[in-house]
């Protein structure tokens, strides 16, 4: 299979295709006789394109540990091409909330996210056609147990929750 065609280049007296060396044994290994493929060329490697670096994540930072209440602020690196972000929480429970976002940051309250414990989120670039151009590695974050409603009564025994005001209630 043409496997030994750089012998050519060397000057050997005999070379056959048949050994012609004295036999010592009759189970003698036959040198030289391998059909053995050689090693595949690097072009028939189906070429995977270079992926694009991703922007980067900056805050909150990896494996940051955020109160139970107040606000946070999510920001990543600006991606070339991108016209539009998805900021993607992934609750302790495993459900993904997605926040579509136009900018490098989305500003998030902490008491809208319920369950305490352990929480990953990530951001993916669209462009302009609303193709993916890439979603940066995960980060992960804790976030402490709210305190109970009812701790200190929360002003609730002044009663002003039950006078005037009726549509109070929609700006949740």
């Amino acid at each position: 299979s043409g496997g030994l065609t750089c012998l050519k280049t060397k000057t050997f007296p005999a070379a056959t295709s048949s050994p012609t060396l004295a036999p010592t044994s009759t189970n003698t290994p036959q040198p030289t006789t391998t059909d053995t493929p050689t090693a595949t060329q690097p072009s028939t490697d189906t070429p995977s394109p270079t992926p694009i670096p991703c922007f980067k994540l900056l805050t909150p930072e990896n494996g940051t540990k955020l109160p139970a209440l107040g606000k946070m602020t999510f920001s990543w690196e600006a991606m070339p091409g991108a016209t539009r972000y998805q900021l993607q929480i992934t609750l302790p429970s495993g459900q993904v909330v997605p926040f579509d976002v136009e900018g490098t940051n989305s500003t998030r309250y902490l008491e809208s996210f319920l369950l305490a414990g352990k929480y990953q989120w990530t951001v993916i670039a669209f462009n302009s056609s609303n193709a993916v151009i890439c979603s940066a590695e995960p980060f992960t974050f804790e976030k402490e147990k709210a305190p109970e409603p009812n701790n200190n009564g929360g002003g609730d025994t002044t009663g002003g929750g039950l006078h005037g005001g009726g549509g109070g209630g929609g700006q949740n």
